[in-house]
């Protein structure tokens, strides 16, 4: 007893294969592709990592409650916790899931959890000196501008010390 299907699209590739799925073993001539939780094709490197700071855990126990927790959430793959430094660090499917949700899914738990930038995960900080501001509108005018570049997150000038502060994504070409 089993059914046929037909995968006419995936990622906008088109298939022209039919697939048979019963209970018998494959035979040569059927096609068979893994499937991932409510019938989602599994796509390969489709994952980001964050890392949350959680407070509130007290023991093994607490860690493990949170971890139960996290691998029932659909999207995410995998979850390490420092209990001592109060860390977690979780790769997940972005198309599924977002950082924020499982943030938002422990402190819901009982564990107050925020989103934190890690050296390392593709956001820069540069802080330069900028010469030449004479007014308020000078600093208005280097914020919003840098601001509209693709792949920059925030920009803070200040002009009592002629210093500009500057977050954006590593991962941009920046020539």
């Amino acid at each position: 007893m089993g059914f046929n299907s037909f995968v006419k699209e995936v990622n906008g590739m088109v298939y022209s294969t039919s697939i048979n799925l019963n209970n018998n073993p494959p035979d040569s001539g059927n096609v068979s592709l893994e499937l991932n939780g409510g019938g989602d094709v599994k796509k390969e490197n489709q994952t980001a990592k964050c890392f949350l700071h959680i407070t509130g855990m007290t023991c093994a126990s607490c860690v493990a409650a949170i971890e139960k927790h996290c691998k029932k959430l659909y999207g995410v793959n995998s979850i390490l916790i420092a209990l001592m430094a109060a860390k977690a660090e979780i790769t997940f499917d972005p198309d599924k899931i977002r950082a924020v949700d499982i943030a938002s899914s422990i402190s819901e738990l009982g564990f107050p959890t925020t989103l934190i930038e890690e050296p390392g995960t593709g956001e820069g900080e540069v802080e330069l000196k900028i010469a030449g501001m004479t007014c308020a509108s000078c600093v208005n005018k280097i914020e919003s501008t840098v601001k509209k570049l693709p792949g920059v997150h925030s920009a803070a000038v200040a002009l009592a010390t002629q210093r500009g502060k500057f977050k954006y994504d590593v991962r941009k070409n920046w020539h």
